[in-house]
């Protein structure tokens, strides 16, 4: 497979003097070297002496984005601090170990990219994943000591299988690790939702019960006291798997999947099993059994389903701000609305806050800083509202493998539509951002929360 942009890269080493021993090649290049993908870009990391000279001199002739990556030209970028994340600084890149010569150029090693993929854990980053985990295991030159020093002995992979060839009905992006499905567990929550509202309480009762210690008369107790016994157990496995059915839905009182709430887990392993009982544990339910806890339960409820992003998020940007009640209100003629927040914001605050947000959706650091630039031309506050969403309707977005709310892009294209004509020298996107699903809308919840008054 061609690596794209190694002409563009040749003219960028010629115009700013660049050595082939002044930079390694990092990203989605090293796997089209490897025929796994085609690349969009070509990002490179800079030995840091050269770095620090080559901003010295062309610091005005290129964008430095947020983050620290150098934008020289449309698809050629200096990434800044690449590796970091799995203890490679931009140094120590230059050595045997981390990187491979191929032809005239330095590659960072596949194993070195295959590790920062598996520890970001980003949806784009599971789609890799599913094409280069069998070609890299199954590869004959693989270090695996590479991998398992990097990986440091953590249970999350010991090997990646091949793509999941079972949909299970999930509309969702799954990865198959050591042979069991892994699911988001704000994906396994949200499938509760029934005719009757909300009907898994009994996964909300029984998660709350194991992390207060409450004894409410009529749960068994042997459940209860198994399952505290196995989540006091030290090095319990962090993926113990929830059987479900073909829907997806989980079992009834499944005790793993409490489990996983309690320890604050993102993903549990899942497989298949017979399937649940016809049973309702709606609101209702609730309220007769619980009796006087019904309130704290419904507290836990709304506090779990903010963690695991079960509620969508959406932020209404300074530029709509005059008009964030007339847009709350189009949202509750669907849907129904759990919190808003206005925050306010000095103007570098506010580029961190958009920056923070957007990094969420993996968007380019280049776009961001354009993003950051439009809304900045409004008033620095917005208003973040939660919402319900009970029947979603995920698809697969063709841009990065990630999975979409197809209610909530509706939502978004009709509120843009509506109030696009009212917003001063309006440009595209600058009214209001919804999560995409689970995952997006617990990031969101967190960067709100840290800028919250």
């Amino acid at each position: 497979m061609k690596v794209r942009f190694l002409d563009e890269l040749e003219v960028v080493m010629k115009k700013y003097g660049l050595k082939n021993e002044d930079f390694c090649i990092v990203a989605s290049a090293v796997l089209a070297y490897e025929g796994i993908r085609e690349n969009h870009d070509l990002d490179i990391v800079l030995k840091p002496a050269v770095r620090g000279e080559f901003l010295k001199r062309y610091k005005e002739e290129v964008e430095v984005l947020p983050g620290g990556t150098i934008n020289i030209t449309g698809q050629i970028q200096a990434a800044c601090n690449k590796y970091k994340g799995i203890g490679i600084g931009d140094g120590d890149l230059f050595c045997e170990k981390y990187a491979v010569r191929r032809g005239d150029y330095l590659t960072v090693k596949p194993e070195v990219e295959l590790v920062q993929k598996i520890k970001r854990r980003r949806r784009k980053d599971q789609l890799d994943l599913r094409y280069i985990g069998y070609y890299f295991f199954e590869h004959p030159g693989f270090d695996m000591e590479l991998f398992r020093e990097l990986v440091m002995g953590q249970e999350l992979l010991t090997r990646v299988s091949e793509s999941v060839t079972e949909r299970l009905d999930m509309s969702e992006t799954t990865v198959r690790l050591e042979g069991s499905y892994v699911m988001p567990i704000g994906s396994l929550l949200h499938r509760g939702y029934g005719t009757e509202g909300y009907e898994r309480y009994d996964i909300l009762v029984l998660a709350y019960i194991l992390s207060s210690g409450y004894r409410e008369a009529g749960i068994d107790q042997r459940k209860i006291l198994l399952a505290e016994k196995w989540l006091k157990k030290k090095n319990y496995r962090q993926f113990s798997e929830v059987e479900i059915d073909k829907t997806g839905l989980p079992e009834y009182e499944s005790i793993e999947l409490c489990q996983a709430i309690c320890r604050h887990d993102s993903y549990v392993k899942v497989r298949i099993g017979k399937g649940n009982e016809n049973k309702n544990y709606s609101c209702s339910w609730v309220k007769e059994y619980c009796g006087s806890l019904t309130k704290e339960i419904e507290n836990y409820k709304t506090r779990i389903f903010k963690e695991y992003g079960v509620y969508f998020c959406a932020v209404i940007w300074g530029a709509a701000i005059t008009y964030a009640t007339d847009i709350v209100e189009r949202i509750r003629e669907k849907f129904q609305i759990i919190s808003r927040e206005k925050l306010e914001f000095e103007e570098d605050e506010y580029d961190k806050f958009i920056k923070e947000i957007y990094e969420i959706d993996d968007v380019e650091p280049w776009k961001t800083a354009i993003k950051i630039g439009q809304l900045k031309q409004y008033e620095y506050s917005v208003e973040a509202i939660l919402f319900e969403i009970p029947f979603p309707n995920f698809r697969e977005k063709k841009r990065d493998g990630s999975y979409l709310s197809d209610e909530g892009a509706k939502l978004k294209r009709v509120i843009r539509e509506e109030f696009r004509r009212s917003i001063p020298e309006y440009e595209k996107d600058v009214i209001i951002h919804i999560g995409d699903n689970h995952m997006h809308n617990a990031e969101m919840v967190k960067v709100i929360e840290k800028y919250g008054r």
